[in-house]
């Protein structure tokens, strides 16, 4: 059944043949209660190659961060796949063709659907959630790869701002069948690289026959040139912060090698040092500022080795984002081009590289005034134990919940704000629960009379009317809801902040780039201009003062997590928090972090898998428990505690001898959990677990 070519489109109806196989396909396999994997395998598709044009990801390297996968969602089914993207950076056509639609589209706000031929075929590529206002081109024109389509938006039934993709052989309103687009695009250039992909079958297509010196690798692609709006920092509205002191100077390293140290210590907030700068060294690396050393606490204990490699799979998943010559970890040497090798025994766990992560990147040169890296790239994958599928590996360690702090904000906020933690770089997790703290104290009935603002974060009925979000999908924009408020709440202070960017950039404002983002939001960003700064009354000088006050002493989480200290216990409760964000995964999750699930995927955790994460962690990797919810509650390596006496640490199920879930507890009546399909992992009362729970503690 097809879609009708209306201008007004309708969504595609529920395949329910697909959901039915797709639970044929998963009963027996997982450890909690089997429902629809929230990543299933695409459909059979051979990802056709290209062969008159270019196939190119739709958003730039660096960008975007891979969202809602290809699948059953929510009861219904998603056809295409998501890429959350900050609002207004550029979306580009895929592949060459006619622009077969270009407006307003039911579900969607608005889309393109862009008609090809591939391999003699028709097969459509289909843009949505785009604001009507960025579309820069129309029914009946021809483009070619690469051409700007639109820029990102929130239109439509969409949950924050995002790229929704869709790939249909035969035809998006000619009665084709919609494919998983992740292995579609396997192999895909990047917009502006010519379309020359990294798959060496694609290239031949592509491009021709290698040429004779082929096998010398050719130098990574420079950074583009030119204005800096066409640099995927300037058109994402965001960029990198800079290194964090405490861990060390990005002082004589060239452009690559900071943007690698930044996403890295963004990615991995628990390290404590990157350096590697040095004038003199046998190799030129050092001297030259194109090396970074990532320095791993713990380096010589399980965990210690975990992180590491995780570190290393991050790096060289992105490695040409980052433009990665080659890295070293552990005596072994993995160059961008070719096979890795074990290099010989220098003799100390320095020189062999065993105490740090070692990334030498071509450089680009020394960085200027003004100069952009980019936001943290997303695609992290942690090597083939993860079992990730193209584009859905998981996310580094702390890259969900480790920026907020547990249980410092109510549980039915929790997993919003840590999803509306990572909409800009430049306005983090905790200052979005401090400004939710000092608008209403989280009360989702707050309403002002005299001014009219409504519901936790105060939005006045104008600027909701311009600026609402529908965070969860629903169809609806409700101040009061609290993932609509949240999410619009970061849209808005996303938006804010890249005004207060380019101002600053300018010389029109002066001051501390989140303190004049909070003043615009509190007092409007023409006044904020007007006064070339912070707002200048009581009430807003108040403001920008207490919120990153109380971001930092409430809201913010420990560097490293406490995972290395404290009770064991303890440590079991902050090895499963660094992982609130993470979607629900039915069987992921594994000793070292989220995984794919059953048959690969999307990356995430289940709740035995959150469980076990957590116990290995805490126990150095001594105590591994079975990937069963209920093997790990009779696992004779625990003990049976009665619910009074429950600490932090201990393992709680529902009653009966085969529960279907687990969680952690964590204190004050709060568990971390990996609740279910559609969810993340966050904290929860523990009595949502029901009458009769049972707990067992380990270590």
């Amino acid at each position: 059944m097809s879609a009708q070519s209306t201008k007004t489109k309708v969504a595609v109806p529920i395949l329910v043949g697909a959901v039915i196989l797709g639970l044929v396909a998963l009963i027996g396999l997982g450890s909690d209660n089997p429902k629809v994997d929230d990543c299933l395998p695409g459909a059979a598709t051979s990802g056709s190659t290209v062969t008159a044009g270019a196939k190119l990801m739709p958003l730039k390297a660096g960008t975007y961060k891979v969202g809602s996968p290809f699948g059953p969602r929510d009861g219904a089914f998603h056809y295409g796949q998501d890429f959350e993207a900050p609002l207004g950076t550029p979306i580009y056509a895929a592949l060459d063709g006619t622009v077969r639609e270009a407006g307003p589209a039911s579900g969607f706000g608005t889309w393109v659907v862009i008609d090809s031929t591939v391999d003699g075929k028709k097969l459509s590529t289909v843009y949505g959630h785009e604001p009507a206002s960025s579309l820069k081109v129309h029914e009946g024109d021809k483009v070619s790869a690469g051409t700007q389509l639109a820029t990102v938006g929130s239109e439509g039934e969409s949950s924050g701002p995002h790229l929704h993709f869709e790939v249909w052989p035969g035809g998006r309103l000619d009665g084709g069948k919609a494919v998983d687009p992740m292995p579609w695009l396997k192999g895909a250039g990047d917009p502006g690289s010519s379309g020359q992909s990294s798959d060496p079958a694609q290239l031949a297509a592509v491009v021709g026959p290698a040429s004779p010196d082929a096998s010398t690798p050719a130098s990574p692609r420079a950074p583009p040139a030119g204005d800096a709006s066409d640099t995927p920092a300037a058109a994402a509205g965001g960029d990198l912060p800079p290194l964090p002191a405490r861990m060390g100077s990005e002082a004589h390293w060239q452009v690559d090698t900071v943007r690698v140290a930044r996403a890295v210590a963004q990615k991995f907030p628990q390290l404590q040092t990157i350096g590697g700068w040095r004038p003199q060294d046998a190799y030129p690396d050092h001297p030259s500022g194109r090396a970074a050393d990532i320095m791993i606490p713990g380096w010589d204990t399980p965990a210690g080795k975990a992180l590491g490699d995780q570190i290393a799979d991050y790096v060289m998943a992105n490695k040409d984002v980052f433009q990665v010559q080659y890295i070293i970890w552990r005596q072994v040497y993995r160059p961008a081009q070719g096979a890795s090798n074990t290099m010989e025994d220098r003799g100390s766990p320095t020189q062999n590289h065993f105490d740090h992560v070692h990334v030498t990147t071509v450089g680009h040169g020394m960085p200027t005034p003004g100069q952009r890296y980019g936001l943290a790239p997303g695609g992290v994958t942690q090597g083939p134990a993860a079992g990730a599928g193209a584009g859905c590996g998981p996310a580094a360690p702390g890259a969900g919940g480790a920026g907020l702090r547990p249980g410092s904000v109510p549980a039915a906020f929790e997993p919003w704000i840590i999803k509306a933690g990572t909409t800009c770089a430049e306005v983090p997790a905790p200052i979005i629960a401090a400004q939710l703290e000092n608008e209403s104290g989280f009360n989702v009935e707050a309403y002002n009379a005299g001014s009219q603002a409504t519901g936790p974060a105060q939005f006045l009925p104008a600027t909701w009317a311009a600026k609402g979000v529908d965070g969860d999908g629903n169809g609806t924009k409700d101040p009061r809801s609290i993932p609509d408020a949240v999410m619009t709440q970061a849209a808005y202070d996303c938006e804010l902040a890249k005004i207060a960017k380019d101002d600053l950039a300018k010389g029109k404002l002066k001051g501390d780039l989140t303190e004049l983002y909070l003043s615009m939001y509190n007092c409007g960003p023409g006044a904020t201009e007007a006064q070339g700064g912070v707002c200048q009354n009581s009430q807003t000088l108040n403001y920008v003062r207490n919120i990153p006050a109380a971001a930092q002493a409430k809201f913010a989480g420990a560097a490293n997590l406490g995972i290395s200290g404290g009770t064991f216990g303890a440590r079991v409760v902050a090895a499963a928090a660094r992982w609130r964000g993470q979607p629900y995964v039915w069987g992921g999750g594994d000793i070292h972090g989220p995984t794919g699930g059953q048959g690969g995927g999307q990356s995430g955790f289940d709740c035995s898998g959150l469980a076990l994460n957590a116990i290995a962690t805490a126990s150095g990797g001594q105590i591994v428990l079975n990937h069963l919810a209920s093997d790990q509650l009779h696992d004779p390596r625990g003990r049976s505690v009665p619910t009074a006496a429950l600490a932090p640490g201990d393992l709680v199920f529902p009653a009966g001898d085969n529960p279907g879930h687990v969680a952690i507890y964590a204190g004050n009546g709060q568990m971390v959990e990996a609740p279910d399909f559609g969810q993340v992992v966050k904290v929860s009362p523990v009595a949502n677990l029901g009458a009769g729970f049972q707990a067992r503690r380990f270590g």
